[in-house]
């Protein structure tokens, strides 16, 4: 939101009535925005379920952030009945659609059985295309990959470069992880 510095006072209800003009209007962000102000009560009553309904249109239109925003809704059950069929092919679009949180997200799914998605080979391949857009959490996880020898080859050396970038970037497992290379790797 604007600040006063550049003649404008900051005003939520007006934010949000002018992201609805533009969400009418079809502009997708404009809708998952309005969709975040209505799942906050941000500049306006919370509603849950109107959120839902907007992040909705927006992801049938084919934006990214909410396809992930609709399926974190329809994982938890928060605005919409709780559906994890449709709360994975929310997912899958949004990470095919570049969205890094998504991606890593998918490859957490993929990476546990529950719900019976379990499958080694998309973990990874998801963990690596957040990890290449440089997601601290991925990076990490990508490190251990190289480190325990799951789906990569061993590499001490692959395994140090990505729990570096990833300490980096402020992940904190990663920087721990950093004292425990220094320390006890040779």
């Amino acid at each position: 939101f604007p600040s006063h510095d550049r003649g404008v006072v900051r005003n939520k209800s007006e934010a949000y009535s002018w992201y609805r003009k533009a969400s009418e209007n079809g502009f997708t962000e404009a809708m998952w925005r309005l969709g975040v102000c209505l799942f906050s009560g941000e500049g306006v009553q919370e509603d849950k379920e109107l959120a839902v309904e907007w992040f909705r249109k927006a992801a049938e239109l084919g934006n990214p952030i909410a396809q992930h925003n609709l399926r974190f809704c329809l994982q938890r059950g928060i605005g919409a009945q709780k559906d994890f069929k449709q709360a994975l092919l929310w997912l899958i679009r949004s990470s095919e659609n570049g969205t890094v949180q998504s991606q890593y997200t998918l490859s957490k799914v993929y990476e546990s059985d529950e719900n019976g998605q379990k499958d080694s080979e998309q973990a990874l391949r998801w963990r690596l295309r957040a990890a290449e857009q440089n997601h601290p959490e991925a990076l990490f996880d990508l490190g251990i990959c190289y480190l325990q020898g799951f789906g990569l080859p061993v590499s001490q050396g692959d395994a140090f470069k990505n729990i570096l970038a990833s300490a980096r970037l402020g992940f904190d497992e990663a920087q721990f992880q950093l004292y425990v290379c220094y320390r006890d790797w040779e």
